[in-house]
């Protein structure tokens, strides 16, 4: 289970900002989470009748990922005008992240947190059990055929976006969100959901470079994705446990 030092909570726009100094794992960094309980009953009677989840990890067909060279979007911009050249720019980030994931297999969030998350609710929840982790491609919902009549614990993310800071444009961070649902295949219900939007490096005075990050097969980002999915996990999981 994960640890920290240093935890200083904060409400945004309905949702709590947690940004934490993780002792363990040695990372700076910052996470909003926010929820939506659907169906609070249900959620008991989980407990209640120590029902058995199945945790589903979504993939999506081609890897989510974006790195964002200041340079070449500004360069972009000059020779094709603001909007041309903005367009232009995002789609050689999302190119350049996509060949980095591929290259370098850098897995995506919510594939991470998954095991994480799964660890920490068994941990905290005793009423809570788990079947093995399955995997879904193509980032479908879980269905009834495929899964029969359960609920199924299902995380995905919006994948992973390495972006420079607005006003320090040679320091970088890893970015992403992850969603957690828990639904039901019988009725498609959502039971429960959140969402995590991390932000890691929160003090961009000792933020790595692009250079830094990408050097060694993305050793750096793969590591920065790991702990901040398991902190991500952490806080997703005390979500649910607040939502019974």
């Amino acid at each position: 289970m994960m640890k920290t030092k240093k935890i200083k909570k904060m409400k945004i726009n309905n949702a709590k900002l947690i940004c934490a100094t993780l002792a363990v794992i040695s990372l700076s960094g910052c996470a909003r989470v926010s929820m939506n309980i659907q169906d609070s009953n249900a959620l008991r009677q989980l407990r209640q009748n120590h029902a058995i989840v199945t945790p589903i990890v979504t993939k999506p067909k081609e890897p989510k990922a974006t790195v964002a060279a200041y340079g070449k979007r500004v360069t972009s911009m000059i020779l094709a005008g603001p909007l041309l050249g903005g367009v232009i720019g995002e789609v050689t980030e999302n190119k350049e992240g996509r060949r980095l994931a591929l290259e370098d297999h850098i897995q995506d969030p919510g594939e991470i947190a998954l095991p994480w998350l799964v660890r920490v609710l068994s941990q905290k929840d005793q009423d809570l059990r788990f079947s093995p982790i399955q995997e879904l491609s193509n980032e479908r919902t879980p269905s009834v055929s495929e899964n029969g009549d359960r609920t199924v614990l299902v995380t995905s993310s919006n994948g992973w976006h390495l972006m420079y800071y607005p006003f320090s444009t040679s320091k970088y961070r890893v970015i992403f969100q992850i969603t957690a649902r828990l639904i039901s295949t019988k009725t498609h219900r959502v039971l429960w959901k959140a969402s995590c939007n991390y932000k890691g490096n929160e003090d961009k005075t000792n933020a790595p470079s692009l250079d830094q990050y990408t050097a060694n097969q993305g050793a750096l980002i793969k590591s920065d994705i790991s702990k901040g999915s398991a902190f991500c996990a952490t806080m997703l999981a005390n979500k649910l446990m607040a939502a019974y």
